[in-house]
C-alpha cells in the first residue's frame, strides 16, 4: 500500500520558483524493508535524480524514469529500497547542473516502520533541517531584497520628486532673480531720470534768470539808444546853428573880401585909366 508524507522542497537557484514540482516522495512496505519512490515534473532540461542517506552518502537506486510531455517539459521518477538504517532519514534530489535547480524532499522513517506489516502515514514525517533554515534564509534576502527594491523605489520617487520641487524652486527663484534685476534697472533708470529733471530745472532756471537779464540789458540798451537818438539830435541842431553860424561869419567875411578886392580893382582901373590917357 502507498501511503503519502508532507513534504518540503527548496532550490537554491530556482530562478523562478514553482516552475519545476517539489519531488513527490511516496513510501510502501515490502517483505525486506521499505520501497522509497520519488517523482518530480516541470523540468527543463532533463534533470538527474540522487538517493542519499541521512549522512549524506549516495544510495543505490533503480534506473531513473523519464517522461518528456506535450510542452517540452520533463517529468523524472526513481525508486530505492531502504533497510533498517540508523537515521532513517532519507533524501530524493532532484538537481539540473547547467542551470543551477535543486529540488530536494527528505523523509524521517520511523524503526517500527520496518518491522510492522503497514506503516501508519502519522508515523512519517518529514524533518527540515539544513534546507529549511536556507528556505527562510532565501526568503529572508528575497523580503530583504524586495524592502530594498521598494525603498530604492520610493527613494527615486522622493528624489524625482525633489528634483522637480528643486526644478520648479530654481525656476521661481530665477523668475525672483530677472524681477530682482528688472526693479533695479528700472530704479536705477528713475534716478537717472529723476537726476535728468533737476538738471532739465536746473537749465530751465538758468536760461529764465539769462532771460531776465537780456530782458534788463535789452531795457538798457532801449534806453541807451534812445539818450543817443537824442543826443544826435542835439547834437545836429548845434551842429545846424553852428553851421549856420559859421555860413553867416563866412558870409560877412567874403563880402568884405570880395568888396576890398573891387576896390582894389577899380583902383588899378583908374590908374590903368590914368596911365592910358
Amino acid at each position: 500500500m502507498w501511503m503519502f508524507g508532507r513534504r518540503l522542497s527548496l532550490s537554491r537557484y530556482d530562478v523562478h520558483p514553482g516552475s519545476v514540482s517539489s519531488p513527490d516522495v511516496r513510501i510502501s512496505k515490502v517483505s525486506n524493508g521499505v520501497v522509497l519512490q520519488c517523482e518530480s515534473a516541470g523540468w527543463y532540461p532533463e534533470p538527474e535524480v540522487l538517493w542519499l542517506d541521512g549522512e549524506g552518502k549516495l544510495l543505490s537506486a533503480g534506473p531513473t524514469e523519464t517522461v518528456r510531455g506535450p510542452d517540452d517539459l520533463y517529468t523524472v521518477s526513481s525508486r530505492v529500497t531502504v533497510e533498517k538504517r540508523h537515521s532513517n532519514s532519507f533524501t530524493c534530489r532532484v538537481q539540473q547542473r547547467n542551470i543551477n535547480q535543486t529540488r530536494e524532499t527528505e523523509i524521517h522513517i520511523t524503526a517500527d516502520c520496518f518491522g510492522a506489516s503497514s506503516c501508519s502515514a502519522a508515523r512519517v514525517s518529514i524533518l527540515v533541517v539544513v534546507f529549511l533554515t536556507s528556505f527562510f534564509a532565501a526568503a529572508f534576502v528575497v523580503c530583504k531584497w524586495r524592502q530594498h527594491k521598494i525603498k530604492e523605489t520610493k527613494m527615486n520617487r522622493d528624489a524625482e520628486r525633489a528634483k522637480t520641487e528643486t526644478e520648479q524652486l530654481m525656476a521661481e527663484r530665477k523668475k525672483m532673480e530677472d524681477l530682482g534685476e528688472k526693479k533695479a534697472k528700472l530704479e536705477e533708470m528713475l534716478q537717472k531720470n529723476e537726476e535728468e529733471e533737476k538738471d532739465l530745472e536746473l537749465v530751465v532756471k538758468t536760461l529764465m534768470e539769462q532771460r531776465e537779464q537780456l530782458k534788463e540789458q535789452r531795457d538798457q540798451t532801449e534806453h541807451q539808444k534812445d539818450n543817443m537818438e537824442r543826443n544826435i539830435t542835439d547834437t545836429e541842431n548845434k551842429l545846424q546853428s553852428v553851421e549856420k553860424m559859421a555860413e553867416s561869419d563866412r558870409y560877412h567875411e567874403m563880402k568884405s573880401i570880395v568888396l576890398t578886392a573891387k576896390n582894389q580893382l577899380k583902383g588899378r582901373k583908374q590908374e590903368w585909366k590914368h596911365r592910358v590917357y
